[in-house]
């Protein structure tokens, strides 16, 4: 286990955790450095900022990362973040001013579980080259609150979110002000279930493909809510080339060349919801969609005509 070094944040171990023990050794030891006095809610106090009962973990501060992302390995399993022993019922997961990798990994195998009532913000301070976020393929996060803002990517894929395995919420989801080259509010090519989910997807800037929401995945994936003021090369809100349903409203979003609203070529559910104020500079203000997808876009909602090969609304 590392030594803690004075500095304004502290980092929490530089390899995957076999099990969460492991993790909670790792959060306690940095903590220990800090000197902050902790209330675990049973009338003692310690500079023990996690504790783990079972399965569930309870964390008493926020953390900040500053050299490896916390990572969750295919060992661990289950792991449910809760309030008692003092637990926090929001915690900040966020980028050091010298770290501009992942703040969180939950590796191939893992499965895990933040209990209701509690919330995650990951912030990336407005800086970095990776998302905030990665769950690998195979691997699961259930979360009840979660918020991922702040994230810079440039050059990949993914701001706040990249998902390759399955993304379940249900309540409130806040993905806002991230960058990446495609996907920069969730990069998704895993399956997202966040249809019981109050959230919002605003102001994320995408350089390529899907400023709100890249979605290459073959579903199960399924949103409902809003998606307003994000912005791309193509898909200013949404870019879809997989399979997915989407309920809810576009709103404001701008696309540099095709599809404001919506880029889709390939399977594209839509039930209720609507398109206004979307812009884009070549094709499709509101929806760009080529010829054999699969759109259920009610008319009602909007106007679709055929040009050239493409459907298109302004």
């Amino acid at each position: 286990m590392p030594t803690p070094t004075p500095s304004p944040y502290y980092e929490v171990g530089s390899e995957p955790y076999a099990n969460a023990a492991e993790f909670v050794d790792s959060l306690n030891a940095w903590s220990a450095g800090l000197g902050t006095m902790y209330d675990y809610g049973d009338g003692t106090y310690g500079t023990d900022i996690a504790h783990l009962n079972g399965n569930q973990l309870n964390l008493r501060g926020d953390i900040v990362v500053g050299s490896e992302p916390i990572t969750i390995s295919t060992d661990m399993e289950v792991l449910v973040l809760n309030t008692g022993y003092g637990g926090k019922p929001i915690v900040t997961i966020s980028r050091a001013p010298t770290y501009d990798g992942t703040l969180l990994v939950i590796e191939t195998g893992a499965a895990v579980t933040w209990q209701s009532g509690t919330e995650l913000i990951l912030d990336g301070d407005g800086h970095g080259a990776a998302p905030l976020l990665e769950i690998q393929s195979g691997s699961s996060l259930a979360v009840h609150n979660i918020t991922a803002v702040n994230g810079v990517n440039p050059n990949g894929n993914g701001g706040g979110i990249s998902n390759e395995g399955g993304l379940s919420a249900t309540s409130l989801v806040n993905v806002s002000g991230n960058t990446a080259k495609n996907g920069a509010g969730i990069y998704n090519l895993g399956s997202l279930a966040l249809d019981w989910a109050r959230y919002i997807i605003t102001n994320n800037v995408a350089s390529e493909n899907g400023g709100g929401i890249y979605n290459g995945g073959s579903g199960p994936v399924s949103i409902q809510g809003n998606i307003t003021q994000n912005s791309a090369g193509n898909g200013g809100g949404i870019y879809n080339i997989g399979t997915m349903t989407f309920n809810g409203d576009l709103v404001s979003n701008l696309a540099s060349q095709n599809g404001g609203g919506l880029y889709n070529t390939g399977s594209y559910t839509m039930n209720w919801g609507s398109f206004s104020g979307n812009t884009a500079g070549s094709i499709g203000n509101h929806v760009y969609a080529t010829g054999t997808s699969s759109n259920a876009i009610p008319t009602w909602l909007i106007t679709l005509t055929n040009g050239g090969g493409y459907y298109y609304a302004d």
